[in-house]
């Protein structure tokens, strides 16, 4: 349970989570969930994070998963430790977890090319 200061801190780090632009995309992904690879559609991505549809009625759970981001389409990609943020319908978001500094700048190298 939040207390009162780490509230106000979750509201203050969300809001400003929302205020970074989202790019639409349609980018394949893995979800990798208890060593497991599911493949996945993109449909939004921010430096942030990214929100995917759901491949079927599969949980996530609320830990820790990696999220392989392509960054050239069929030969380079980066593993992305990820938490869900939300899951509606068929759709779940996540925010990026202390990315490297490489990872960072290349997710902002994505977010500007779409």
């Amino acid at each position: 349970m939040w207390d009162k200061v780490g509230e106000e801190a979750r509201r203050s780090w969300m809001r400003e989570r929302r205020r970074v632009g989202r790019t639409v995309v349609d980018m394949s992904v893995r979800k990798h969930i208890n060593g497991d690879a599911y493949c996945c559609r993109a449909c939004e991505i921010s430096p942030t994070g990214i929100r995917l549809e759901k491949p079927f009625s599969m949980d996530s759970g609320t830990s820790l998963i990696d999220i392989e981001v392509p960054l050239v389409e069929g030969r380079l990609t980066t593993s992305v430790p990820a938490r869900k943020v939300w899951c509606e319908g068929g759709f779940e978001a996540f925010e990026f977890v202390d990315p490297s500094f490489a990872q960072q700048a290349m997710l902002e190298r994505i977010f500007g090319n779409f």
